[in-house]
């Protein structure tokens, strides 16, 4: 059996109100003072019981509330209100404690009521929250901690791709209070920012970062770095003829290397001729200056791969001073390029027999010496000495047979001329149509 009573206390404290209910007495005996049983207590006929007595006083109402669930071994925040219950009114100044799990809180309301308790329990359960103030009977609550089902976040900050360590540093971003492990080896944590290595082999390497919660849930992400030791593969295409040119100001270099490598081209000095542009695994440098003709011309190329590893090859590239001289039967003057120089007899005959002094023309010495009747000639690294009247000369001191034998013609020596440069080592081309002749020097260094 069930009944409801309602009452409004108008007092405060202990034992302020106390309930009763009538049970009758068995043993009453109405209308004698006598009855068969000799017992006493026959009277009277109902006797009060009182089962339970009541303080009255103000009570403390708690209101605990949290953003995300409390989890172990991770910090979490509670906002708790303290009211007057019933009334509702907030209590300002009550003071609440939050314990158990590891945790050992205690703060006072603000004038609204309300207090914030940052936590980080050690386990799975409830914490108890504890509310008194002045003139309030105190009040508890509990608020569970449960595991955590989230997996913790990871963030790995930008690695280099490739390199040419053994070894490559990682850093990143973990949930506050995680571990952090790469490859299996325990990283260095400091609130929410990690930091540890990896060991590389030769390679493209796989790299595994864990992070692990309090509750024991993983976040598990990976990076990928190549390490690389060997230099650059670098090739240079051939300039001219043999890397050979003539009376260049400047050229261009280009070749191949490996792709997305820098190509850097420098003298021998070691100074910056330029830098390539590479497109790929192809790269060019244009304007590259020579020494004038005739010069021997040496660059240092260089190549700098992704991982930093460096290469480089050697080129030479000879600069020829090229002359090209016109004889022409007939015509005194002989055309050095587009320059005419006057000689002091016309060339003729089928072997342009021409005044000695066009050698000096293309760059070689004369010297005749009348007692003797000989004519020294040097030019194109060569000594040529020929005597007046015999077709027997020396050639570095070897001897050697001409068409016809040089002749005077005054005091002027004149010589084969088509024959003794062949002799000598030039390039020669006769035209018989328009009767010149074409004598190549090139000047080598």
């Amino acid at each position: 059996m069930e009944t409801t009573i309602e009452f409004t206390p108008t007092g405060l404290g202990e034992a302020t109100i106390n309930m009763f209910y009538l049970q009758k007495n068995k043993y009453f005996c109405a209308g004698s003072d006598v009855c068969d049983q000799v017992i006493k207590m026959t009277k009277p006929e109902f006797y009060g019981v009182k089962v339970q007595k009541f303080d009255v006083g103000k009570g403390l109402e708690i209101t605990a509330e949290t953003i995300e669930d409390l989890t172990p071994k991770a910090n979490g925040k509670i906002f708790i209100t303290v009211k007057e219950y019933g009334a509702g009114a907030p209590v300002a100044g009550a003071k609440v404690k939050v314990s158990g799990l590891g945790v050992d809180q205690t703060k006072t309301t603000n004038g609204k009521g309300e207090v914030e308790i940052e936590v980080a329990p050690n386990a799975t359960g409830f914490l108890k929250i504890e509310a008194t103030a002045d003139n309030f009977k105190g009040s508890s609550t509990k608020i569970v901690v449960g595991s955590d089902k989230t997996p913790p976040m990871l963030e790995i900050d930008p690695v280099v791709p490739i390199t040419n360590k053994d070894e490559v540093q990682i850093t990143g971003t973990t949930e506050s209070g995680s571990t952090v492990t790469i490859n299996g080896k325990p990283a260095t944590t400091k609130g929410d920012k990690f930091t540890g290595t990896a060991k590389l082999q030769n390679g493209k390497n796989t790299i595994v970062v864990v992070a692990t919660d309090g509750s024991g849930n993983t976040t598990t992400k990976m990076v990928y770095v190549t390490l690389d030791k060997e230099g650059p593969a670098i090739m240079v295409d051939a300039v001219g003829e043999n890397n050979t040119v003539y009376g260049k100001d400047s050229i261009k270099l280009k070749g191949r290397v490996d792709a997305d490598s820098k190509v850097t081209v420098k003298d021998m000095s070691g100074a910056v001729v330029g830098e390539a542009i590479v497109v790929h695994d192809m790269w060019v440098l244009d304007n590259v200056k020579l020494a004038p003709a005739p010069s021997k011309n040496e660059f240092k190329i260089e190549a700098t791969d992704l991982a930093n590893n460096t290469s480089s090859v050697m080129v030479t590239i000879i600069n020829v001073d090229r002359v090209i001289m016109t004889l022409k039967q007939g015509d005194v003057n002989a055309m050095v390029g587009n320059t005419p120089n006057a000689l002091p007899l016309a060339p003729k005959g089928a072997e342009f027999s021409t005044p000695v002094d066009f050698i000096k023309l293309l760059g070689g010495t004369v010297d005749f010496n009348p007692a003797t009747n000989t004519v020294q000639i040097q030019i194109n690294g060569h000594t040529l000495i020929a005597t007046i009247g015999s077709n027997k000369v020396q050639i570095d001191g070897n001897e050697k047979t001409i068409q016809s034998a040089p002749t005077l013609s005054g005091s002027l020596v004149v010589i084969p001329a088509v024959d003794i440069c062949i002799k000598m080592g030039l390039v020669t081309q006769v035209n018989d149509a328009d009767k010149t002749v074409m004598i190549i020097l090139d000047r080598k260094p």
